[in-house]
């Protein structure tokens, strides 16, 4: 039984079941969400019991099983325990997620060398723009990302952003890696056993990028490593409606080996 202020019980539970049913933000916003749904929990209702925390914690890795983001927020929860130290490991957190991204493209700029190469990417990833945005590509190639449709979502905010975008269904990701000088891609999780998972479709963009000779980069927080094998974390399916065909279900994230980027 969840002992907690039902006005602080239900505003967490609303935070949580809006990660579930994100179909656009990737792992970064969805743990962030995570993070501060967590803290403001605890803040509303500082004297949770330990039990109820436990709960909080299986209900933020429920909401989507493959982001490694998620299961690691629902970690720090079962490890501290209490609203009073957690509140400031979670604060910490969030900074570092405040941090994490410029400190990704930074990463990157030095890798790149002063290269500003054209690359082709897979759904919408806030560590891709993020690179984007500091003008690190010359032009980016974004594929659709069916069947949720991502790439729609991330080549419009990288079009208002005035970089050179082209957005193109994915049956036609051989024409522009074999065009591109990098694929690049975010990811929702890495395990301990050495897979990326992210989006369906980039183990096949890492499979043209060998064919054509295309160097792989993920752009990554440290944050979405797990320590789990990737036989322990589900990878997420979820219904799609397609043209005259209804009610398919799908995956909607994949494993890369490691070895491929």
């Amino acid at each position: 039984m969840i002992k907690a202020s039902p006005k602080c019980w239900r505003a967490f539970s609303e935070s949580i079941l809006h990660i579930k049913e994100e179909r656009v933000a990737g792992a970064s916003t969805c743990g962030r969400w995570a993070a501060e749904a967590a803290l403001e929990l605890c803040r509303c209702d500082p004297g949770l019991r330990e039990d109820t925390i436990a709960r909080a914690a299986e209900m933020i890795e429920g909401a989507n099983p493959s982001m490694a983001t998620l299961s690691n927020v629902a970690e720090l929860l079962r490890t501290f325990r209490t609203c009073r130290s957690l509140v400031p490991v979670l604060t910490a957190l969030l900074h570092h997620l405040d941090r994490s991204p410029g400190l990704v493209a930074e990463n990157l700029r030095r890798f790149l060398g002063g290269e500003r190469p054209s690359v082709v990417t897979i759904s919408f990833s806030s560590t891709v723009l993020r690179a984007a945005a500091e003008g690190l590509f010359s032009r980016v190639v974004v594929l659709e990302s069916r069947p949720g449709g991502e790439g729609v979502d991330m080549a419009l905010k990288l079009r208002s952003l005035g970089i050179d975008t082209a957005l193109v269904p994915d049956a036609l990701a051989h024409t522009y890696v074999e065009q591109c000088d990098y694929v690049v891609f975010g990811a929702d999780a890495v395990t301990g056993d050495g897979f990326v998972v992210n989006k369906v479709g980039s183990a096949l963009l890492t499979h043209l990028a060998q064919v054509f000779g295309k160097r792989v980069v993920v752009l990554t927080e440290a944050f979405k490593a797990t320590i789990r094998p990737l036989s322990s974390l589900p990878m997420v399916r979820r219904t799609f409606e397609l043209p005259r065909w209804s009610g398919v279900e799908l995956p909607i994230f994949e494993p890369v080996p490691i070895d491929r980027v």
